[in-house]
């Protein structure tokens, strides 16, 4: 498996989404994170947005808090508030500050998790070949003992390149057998997955993105 980063470098363009969920300890507790990525390397064209949210018994009411932005050549747009406060800001990048840019985010790069991987089949994923195997994490559990109720991971490697499609994981474990009242629990659910893999993604920036 190459690493995430390196295969979307290797990819035309693409549209990455990301979906992650941790459940507990209590029934109240909840924290929620999406991510959309549009890419169009050839043409340096890319669209990001993000959301997180975090929701607790003493705060219930998280709405979240999204984020979003443009790049395009040498411009840039960042979108921030909501509603009625929405706005843009187009600037030009500084072509130190691109450099700059560009090779910190290649500092860090990261594969997932693929332990005790199992072949599963040979499959097609929007129209890629793939090779799916199962997995699961070994060490859930052991620090703190919890039993382990969940433990299952799925995912997708391109059979050209060895890059990830797909990526599902659902974990949960727990501080006592089930029934017991006083339980604590922790869930957690993952999703990432890369379509539109070298097809054309119009990337543009909206009217509200201003000078």
């Amino acid at each position: 498996m190459v690493s995430i980063r390196e295969g979307l470098a290797n990819l035309n363009s693409y549209r990455l989404t990301l979906q992650a969920t941790i459940a507990g300890p209590t029934a109240a507790d909840r924290k929620e994170f999406r991510l959309l990525q549009e890419a169009d390397n050839a043409k340096k064209a890319a669209h990001t947005q993000s959301e997180s949210r975090e929701i607790s018994a003493a705060e219930p009411n998280d709405e979240g808090s999204p984020s979003e932005s443009y790049t395009i050549g040498n411009q840039t747009c960042d979108i921030s508030g909501q509603g009625t406060t929405l706005k843009g800001k187009l600037k030009d990048l500084n072509p130190l500050e691109q450099d700059m840019t560009a090779t910190f985010a290649g500092l860090a790069d990261y594969t997932v998790s693929s332990e005790g991987a199992v072949f599963v089949a040979e499959e097609t994923i929007d129209g890629i070949p793939v090779n799916h195997f199962s997995t699961k994490i070994t060490r859930l559990g052991k620090d703190s003992g919890a039993i382990v109720r969940t433990n299952k991971g799925d995912y997708w490697l391109a059979r050209d390149g060895q890059y990830l499609i797909k990526y599902v994981v659902a974990l949960e474990i727990t501080n006592a057998p089930q029934g017991n009242a006083q339980a604590q629990t922790m869930k957690a659910d993952v999703t990432y997955e890369i379509g539109g893999i070298n097809k054309p993604i119009a990337i543009a920036f909206p009217a509200i993105c201003k000078k």
